[in-house]
């Protein structure tokens, strides 16, 4: 199995009354490992704040940071570009004395990846060809999760889904069907169809001038408009696999059940879903980041300590196009997802904030 966590094998009162008392003092301890998802008796006291101060500043098995240390898409695609475009790249790269500098910082992998990101771009007749990349300029007009000057997609979420799929003994395969849910405008699969250009790749998104723009960037890939609630455009068993990064972290817990139902139906048994989304680690990246404040992210804490999911209206007047009650900032305990939401889905692999230092990722099998 591709995960180590103790609470993926035990009851779930068990494993946390387990790493209670490996976090906490022995007095603390029992105060925490009630039954998940609901509220404590009144007579049983809340976590105390010193507690919960140490969760989000010292190191722990709750927010630990896993690490993913292969890069196979960017390998993929730097060893189909011919030695004499890296010599072209090296000697037009040797005409800027600032930017050949900044090259010379860079670790091995930064390299490749920037030499791909600029060949792309500088010069795309001697690398366009051999790697299929091409640039990525999404207008300000149309949602973007990333606008880095020099862009051609995302070589860092193309290395964490392959490596995903390589530690399960899977790959994307040719002639499978595989979908983005959540795209936006396409920035993943933009360096997924280049390096994996037999499998047929679907993006969807409900912001549909988005897809529009998606669709003309990136003719590779299949893209197509959805609605903010399921069900998607798609049949039963439509797809071979599903990712949906940094998607399922903005769910409540209803809307979270619905879609994990809608990626169980367009998948075919036996596919594989990938999603993330913020646990604990998450909340206590944004409060080392200076984006919560102590009060907020010590109340998130016990919300999942306690209840196993917490929810911030945060996008209820709106974001972009959509409007949506159910749609904000949503953290998940990973034993609340465990254990309460995956009925009919079997846990390939569950790792610690390491999506960014910051999401928890889960692959599940349909059965």
């Amino acid at each position: 199995m591709g995960y180590q966590q103790p609470f993926m094998s035990i009851k779930a009162k068990h494993t946390w009354r387990h790493l209670l008392q490996r976090l906490c003092p022995k007095s603390q301890a029992p105060l925490l490992p009630h039954a998940m998802g609901s509220a404590p008796p009144a007579s049983q006291p809340a976590p105390g704040s010193d507690f919960l101060r140490r969760l989000l500043t010292e190191d722990s098995g709750l927010t630990r940071v896993d690490d993913c240390a292969e890069t196979i898409l960017t390998d993929l695609l730097y060893s189909r570009v011919p030695e004499s475009s890296l010599e072209l790249f090296e000697e037009w790269l040797g005409r800027d004395a600032a930017l050949k500098q900044r090259f010379s910082s860079f670790t091995p992998l930064d390299r490749r990846k920037y030499t791909l990101r600029y060949g792309t771009w500088f010069l795309p007749n001697a690398f366009n060809p051999h790697t299929g990349l091409s640039r990525f300029e999404p207008p300000e007009h149309v949602h973007a999760m990333d606008r880095s000057a020099v862009h051609c997609g995302s070589f860092y979420y193309g290395d964490l889904l392959a490596w995903c799929l390589k530690t399960l003994d899977l790959r994307f395969e040719p002639g499978r069907r595989y979908l983005d849910f959540g795209c936006s405008s396409g920035r993943v699969l933009k360096t997924l169809t280049a390096a994996f250009p037999g499998a047929l790749f679907h993006g969807c998104d409900p912001v549909a001038d988005t897809i529009a723009w998606a669709q003309k960037d990136n003719p590779a890939a299949r893209f197509t408009a959805s609605g903010e609630n399921p069900p998607l455009p798609y049949g039963a068993a439509a797809f071979d696999g599903i990712f949906a990064i940094s998607i399922f972290s903005h769910f409540e817990k209803s809307a979270f059940r619905a879609w994990l139902g809608e990626m169980k139906r367009v998948l075919k048994p036996g596919g594989f879903l990938v999603f993330s989304t913020h646990g604990f680690g998450a909340i206590r990246f944004y409060f080392e980041n200076r984006l919560m404040p102590e009060n907020e992210a010590m109340a998130r804490m016990q919300a999942l300590l306690l209840e196993g999911h917490a929810f911030d209206r945060a996008y209820a007047k709106g974001f972009w196009t959509l409007v949506s009650d159910s749609w904000g900032q949503a953290y998940y305990a990973p034993h609340f997802i465990v254990h309460r939401l995956l009925d009919g889905w079997r846990l390939r692999m569950y790792r610690s904030r390491i999506v960014e230092r910051n999401q928890d990722l889960f692959v599940l099998e349909a059965c």
